[in-house]
């Protein structure tokens, strides 16, 4: 079920936050975080949203560079 947080952040058309819900929902997936850790999938939010604001929308290239922004703080 996707995350609440998208409709938090006004100013996206509906089908643009059922995207970006389901980029929050793929990516904590991807992360192993699971429904209950709230705090870390509203995090996981802000950054997509703020990533959307900057222009980008595709899911694949949101998700990979959230992926990318873990990637390099772990190393």
């Amino acid at each position: 079920m996707p995350t609440i947080a998208i409709g938090d952040h006004p100013g996206f058309d509906p089908e643009t936050a059922t995207v970006l819900a389901k980029t929050v929902d793929d990516v904590c997936d991807r992360l192993y975080i699971d429904g209950d850790a709230h705090q870390l999938r509203e995090a996981v939010a802000a950054r997509i949203v703020n990533i959307a604001r900057s222009g980008e929308r595709d899911p694949v290239r949101i998700r990979n560079k959230i992926m990318q922004e873990v990637d390099s703080d772990v190393a």
